[in-house]
């Protein structure tokens, strides 16, 4: 007995537009789970480059908030010594270190260098004029910018276990 022709026809179409289907439906889902490998690793990559960039600049802010906790602490002895001729030189690095501490440090910190800043050119005048100069506001301002640099950087403020920069007046 013989199969009908149209029957015949029939899966001789089939066959090939079945295989053809599951060709393009692997093909197609192959497709996907590259997609989702690709997204996967792409978040991936983007998260470390992220991590990556905090680490970065919080070792930037740790360096530039160390420079002009230096660069302001040198200038408070400087004034206390009465020290006149390396003024100029420890205001330019001081006034650096600023810039740098404005550009990378954060608005709390900002603020609070300004406010030593504004601080030290007071007393730096008192001391141009003559005049007995008080470092206890200095060593209370540098404090506070301390205070703000750790609690940005996410330091433990631990002053009470640090010796700190005596007060002095004359």
């Amino acid at each position: 007995m013989q199969a009908p022709l149209g029957l015949t026809v029939f899966l001789g179409v089939l066959v090939p537009v079945a295989g053809l289907t599951g060709a393009l439906g692997g093909q197609w889902l192959a497709a996907r789970r590259d997609d989702r490998r690709w997204l996967r690793e792409r978040a991936a990559r983007l998260e470390d480059r992220a991590h990556d960039d905090l680490v970065y600049w919080r070792g930037e802010r740790v360096r530039v908030y160390g420079s002009f906790t230096t660069a302001m602490n040198n200038w408070r002895v400087a004034l206390w010594r009465r020290n006149l001729q390396s003024l100029p030189e420890l205001i330019a690095v001081a006034e650096d270190a600023y810039g740098a501490t404005a550009i990378v440090g954060t608005d709390v910190v900002r603020g609070a260098a300004t406010d030593l800043l504004k601080e030290f050119r007071l007393v730096h005048q008192a001391v141009l004029d003559g005049g007995s100069v008080d470092t206890t506001p200095l060593v209370g301002h540098l404090r506070t910018f301390n205070h703000q640099a750790r609690t940005d950087l996410q330091v433990p403020d631990d002053a009470a276990n640090r010796a700190s920069p005596p007060a002095v007046t004359t």
